[in-house]
């Protein structure tokens, strides 16, 4: 909730005052209190001042019974009048018997999730009604000083508000009779604030006579087809039969008689009217009553310097793009300042704002491409929102979930896929392998001896492709399992059965096999560093030369011994370069091998992982991977079809096990994963990496970042659509959820369709910031 609405309604019967707050969900305070005589009296002391003060009103001043006398200081009887009526007026509100209604209102400000708070008065006499109920702060010392907003509205409304029509903005200015007034001012600003071509003006000019045919004009101009959403009135007016506007010397029109064209005015979208005259409380009072939107008039008499400061301000915040609450009483906190409230005593308390209860508060839409410019506040909001969207760990953090939701929608919509024979073995030194032989128990984080026990027993069963996810750089550690293992790789090697070894080649401690184990010459070696939840891949624009990723080279190996390609005849110097330089100059690549020799990480800086293919945990590792402990492939247990899978060799979760400490082999559980393994290793990922790698399943990642921009785009422009048809809210609302319901089962459906990993969680967050603010649009002005 953004906004608390409260109704108070003032009835004097009497010397007492009946006090009636009523408010949401079914609110009701009601207290009475005696009326004090003495506000009456410092109000009439207040008027004469103000009446004697401001001698060239825009009124017939000789009526006021105002006499003119030049030693009376009327300055300073107005300010000391203005500050014993404040003063009584503002003691009276403290009356205890209020501090129900004052409480309620202060306690609704201070809400944190208000903004702000509106009080729409109603007065049942005229007494009433010219009080300063503007002035009134309540909950100051509470800290809501620019949260509470006061308005006035009618005690008869007999018609409903109107509908906003989404449209370029167009006022009708009428300038009445000009009789010791300069409007040539208020013609000069309004042009140059809105334009020429948004502003029509009609009205009396020198020399006219026929006033008849004015009066007609101004009618047609009221009810013109195209319609209207600001009235402006600049001239004389006054109170009485729903009050009267002077339109030229000795003649007026009232407003009873123009009602039909501003009827259909209203149909055509006018909302809001200022009268730049004096006594407009009647006025106000029968356009709100008709159903107009909003109304600012003047309850006194009024100076023309005054009314022109005034309405130079309000149309200023107006053009901002402010509410025309906001904007008035930035007219009278501009009236209220020091410079100002000198020449002009008590002017900032006279402007007042009817309201339609019912009626949104109005204001003018940004032209064209402005509409869309953000605010300070979507500025600030939108920029934490994309800096958060690239912090590494809450990346991990959303990615894991969003995988977790994507595995139950697999199980759910039945969509699997089970495959007859997964394309990786992973032959796991585990547990259990280390308690049926004590070598393994000797020696961390591998006996040398047992791993060519375990090559051996492989080279039997005739794999094309082993991949050993051990840095086998400890030979001074193991001289004689060190040859043992040497004769095995030799002779795995002769039996053209090709050999990838793990290498740090991340940090540069040319961590890799040792020379006295394998000849790179005819096997080869790759880095296994990697981003925990990424594919691998190498960097844009390089190759295997420099460094090669362990998992990518593995798949590209196992790829072009599957075509029967012939390493060893390309090792002119390493194997790994020879076979980079082959790839690089050969034409005619299989489709499979091409398709890796081009994969490349997008050119993004790392940390940001934009674009980078993600690691699918939402598939069951079963369908990645075949898993065997290496006790049983020494026993004898043989799996079928070998032939055509990738081995690799890897640990399986024992705690020794690790490049530079103990257990750092082994990872936390990934949220998809959680409840079908009780850990998970870094041979894993390298198999489901190569799993990827080999079935071209590479899920690549829509950037958070991105989708954000998206997302506040779009919620920008649907904020803005439905500012501009509230009628229509709640049928729009029911579309956009809707949508946002089709967006997130599309984005399950694209993730598995075509790997592609839409944001759902940042994008639609900010997309209903936008919607959810669409009704209280002052918050992003």
């Amino acid at each position: 909730m953004t906004k608390t609405t409260f109704q108070l309604e003032i009835i004097q019967l009497g010397n007492t005052c009946h006090f009636k707050l009523s408010g949401e969900r079914g609110l009701t305070i009601a207290t009475q209190l005696d009326y004090p005589a003495a506000i009456t009296q410092l109000y009439a002391q207040w008027r004469k001042s103000y009446l004697g003060y401001y001698q060239r009103l825009r009124g017939k001043v000789e009526g006021s019974g105002v006499a003119r006398l030049k030693n009376i200081d009327w300055r300073g009887d107005l300010v000391q009048a203005e500050a014993k009526l404040l003063d009584q007026f503002h003691y009276w509100l403290l009356s205890h018997e209020l501090h129900p209604i004052t409480r309620k209102i202060a306690q609704a400000s201070l809400a944190e999730d208000c903004q702000r708070v509106e009080i729409f008065i109603t007065c049942n006499s005229k007494e009433l009604a010219r009080l300063p109920w503007e002035t009134w702060e309540i909950g100051t010392h509470l800290g809501t000083k620019g949260k509470i907003y006061i308005a006035r509205s009618p005690a008869n409304i007999s018609d409903e508000s109107v509908h906003p029509i989404r449209r370029k903005p167009r006022i009708l200015a009428i300038f009445g009779d000009d009789t010791g007034l300069d409007l040539k001012k208020d013609k000069e600003e309004l042009e140059s604030l809105f334009g020429k071509d948004v502003i029509t003006f009609v009205g009396w000019k020198q020399g006219d006579k026929n006033c008849d045919d004015l009066k007609h004009k101004i009618v047609r101009e009221i009810a013109d087809e195209k319609g209207w959403d600001i009235l402006f009135f600049a001239g004389h007016s006054n109170e009485g039969l729903g009050g009267e506007l002077s339109i030229a010397p000795n003649t007026s029109i009232f407003i009873r008689e123009i009602e039909p064209a501003l009827e259909i005015a209203k149909e055509k979208g006018l909302q809001f009217a200022i009268f730049n005259s004096c006594s407009g409380i009647d006025i106000a009072q029968s356009l709100i009553n008709l159903g107009l939107n909003q109304v600012i008039v003047f309850r006194e008499p009024i100076h023309n310097q005054v009314a022109q400061e005034f309405s130079k301000q309000f149309f200023r915040s107006l053009a901002q793009y402010k509410d025309v609450n906001e904007s008035m009483v930035d007219a009278c906190q501009f009236l209220k300042q020091q410079e100002k409230v000198l020449t002009y005593p008590s002017a900032y308390s006279i402007p007042s704002l009817f309201r339609h209860p019912e009626a949104e508060l109005f204001r003018l839409q940004p032209k064209g491409w402005k509409r869309w410019l953000p605010s300070r506040l979507e500025i600030v909001a939108l920029g934490s929102v994309l800096a958060l969207s690239i912090l590494p760990p809450l990346q991990d953090g959303l990615l894991g979930i969003r995988l977790t939701t994507q595995a139950t929608y697999r199980y759910a919509t039945q969509q699997v896929g089970f495959q007859k024979r997964a394309p990786v073995l992973l032959v796991q030194i585990d547990e259990a392998s280390r308690l049926k032989d004590p070598r393994l128990r000797e020696i961390s984080p591998i006996d040398y001896s047992y791993l060519g026990d375990l090559l051996n027993k492989l080279s039997k069963l005739e794999p094309k492709t082993i991949g050993i996810d051990y840095v086998l750089n400890r030979e001074k550690e193991q001289t004689e399992n060190t040859n043992k293992l040497r004769k095995v790789i030799e002779n795995t090697v002769n039996k053209d059965i090709l050999l990838v070894f793990a290498a740090d080649e991340f940090t540069g401690k040319d961590a890799g096999v040792s020379p006295q184990i394998a000849d790179l010459n005819r096997t080869m070696q790759g880095d296994i560093y990697f981003f925990p939840g990424y594919v691998e891949l190498l960097p844009h624009g390089k190759d295997c030369i420099e460094t090669c990723p362990f998992a990518y080279l593995l798949a590209i190996a196992h790829q072009l011994k599957q075509e029967s390609f012939d390493l060893q005849s390309q090792a002119q110097q390493s194997l790994r370069t020879s076979v980079a330089n082959y790839l690089n100059s050969a034409k005619n690549l299989d489709e499979k091998t091409a398709f890796l020799h081009r994969l490349r990480l997008p050119i993004f800086p790392s940390f940001a992982l934009w674009l980078r293919p993600i690691v699918d945990f939402s598939l069951p590792p079963n369908q990645s991977y075949e898993r065997i402990s290496a006790h049983k492939l020494l026993e004898g247990d043989i799996p079928p079809r070998i032939g055509q899978q990738v081995v690799l060799i890897a640990p399986g979760g024992y705690g020794e096990a690790g490049l530079y400490e103990e257990g750092s082999d082994n990872f936390p559980i990934p949220l998809a994963l959680n409840f079908r393994v009780k850990q998970f290793t870094g041979g894993e990922y390298h198999a489901y990496m190569l799993h990827h790698l080999l079935t071209q399943r590479l899920v690549v990642p829509i950037s958070n970042f991105w989708m954000v921009l998206l997302a506040a785009l779009l919620g920008k422009g649907a904020m803005l659509m439905l500012i501009g048809n509230p009628h229509q809210r709640k049928q729009w609302i029911v579309v956009l959820y809707g949508a946002t319901t089709v967006y997130m089962v599309m984005a399950l459906q694209a993730y598995i369709s075509v790997a592609v990993l839409l944001p759902c969680v940042f994008p639609l967050a900010v997309f209903w910031t936008y919607i959810h603010f669409s009704s209280n649009t002052e918050k992003f002005q």
